[in-house]
């Protein structure tokens, strides 16, 4: 029951907020909730496919998506363009180019083939 509670009351914000709740993240709060509340022996499985399908998601929207992730060199501009900019970013957008490229491969790296070994 909580669980069903936690999802209805996340879906009814979801509505509600529209733009304001658009995060990459926030629309798949409501599927993890639902998932959750089957609750016993199959969680751990269900946790996995939801890990597994949200990282290799976020790995080929970047790779078919922009081609500077293509070319390494999307890190160089996301500190400028993030959704929520924070103190550190002026300073992480001032490393050299060659730190970018390398966070930039780590993040498909991470995103796209570690999924895979879960």
């Amino acid at each position: 029951l909580f669980w069903f509670c936690s999802y209805a009351s996340h879906l009814s914000l979801q509505i509600l907020s529209g733009p304001f709740l658009g995060l990459q993240f926030d629309s798949n709060v409501s599927e993890l909730e639902w998932l959750l509340s089957f609750g016993d022996v199959l969680v751990l499985w269900q946790l996995r496919w939801f890990v597994f399908r949200l990282m290799t998601a976020c790995g080929a929207v970047k790779w078919f998506g922009s081609p500077m992730w293509k070319e390494g060199t999307a890190m160089m501009v996301h500190y400028e363009t993030q959704p929520l900019p924070n103190s550190f970013s002026r300073i992480a957008h001032l490393l050299p180019a060659w730190w970018h490229k390398a966070e930039t491969w780590a993040t498909l790296v991470i995103e796209g083939l570690v999924p895979l070994l879960i």
